[in-house]
């Protein structure tokens, strides 16, 4: 849904970097575009429990999920106790109506993480864009954690890359050299005529 404008707590990134360059300077022509990167090993796909149990928050409201947290992050409850908490026995029911075959059982560490999950490559849009997504634990303890697979350089500073706003129109010219263009990270009908309207009309 959120490529289709609706907001989410999912965070988009791409597998390819010619897509993320297109990204950082599509728009925005007063202001330099930015590319930042990350590396993990520690890659999810959308039937990965973990990524269905994060995502299964959703259908709770702010204090079940507050005290789901919490009680993840007491050390002096066991995952036993943890999985016989009344907030923690619907959530794995939710989860359960998801995916029928779910062993009910979840581990606080669970919570602890954010992951990165490769999408199903079951939409064009997603399809092209190479799509994937990180999915946020919504744990307060994390809140730095992700910076941890940010890319660094020798230095151990973490990378930024800066693209400056008035070369952003050449860098699309030679991403469209790789048929990176505008109808082709946007295939629906509509944005692909905009964009061949844009370019030639």
């Amino acid at each position: 849904m959120q490529h289709y404008g609706l907001p989410t707590r999912l965070l988009d990134v791409t597998q390819n970097l010619l897509v993320a360059l297109f990204f950082a300077v599509e728009n925005n022509f007063d202001k330099d575009g930015e590319l930042i990167v990350f590396s993990s090993d520690k890659i999810k796909y959308t039937r990965s429990d973990n990524v269905s149990i994060i995502a299964s928050l959703s259908f709770f409201d702010q204090c079940v999920k507050e005290n789901i947290i919490e009680f993840a992050n007491d050390s002096s409850i066991s995952d036993d106790d943890f999985n016989n908490k009344e907030e923690v026995k619907r959530l794995k029911h939710e989860v359960s109506l998801e995916k029928p075959a779910f062993i009910q059982a979840i581990k606080k560490q669970t919570f602890k993480e954010d992951y990165f999950v490769v999408s199903t490559r079951d939409n064009k849009r997603i399809s092209q864009q190479f799509g994937s997504f990180i999915i946020c634990s919504l744990n307060k303890k994390n809140l730095n954690k992700l910076n941890c697979f940010r890319v660094e350089s020798n230095t151990g500073k973490k990378v930024i890359i800066r693209i400056p706003y008035n070369k952003k129109s050449e860098f699309l010219e030679e991403l469209e050299l790789f048929g990176i263009t505008h109808g082709f990270i946007y295939p629906e009908i509509s944005e692909v005529a905009q964009f061949l309207k844009a370019k030639y009309c």
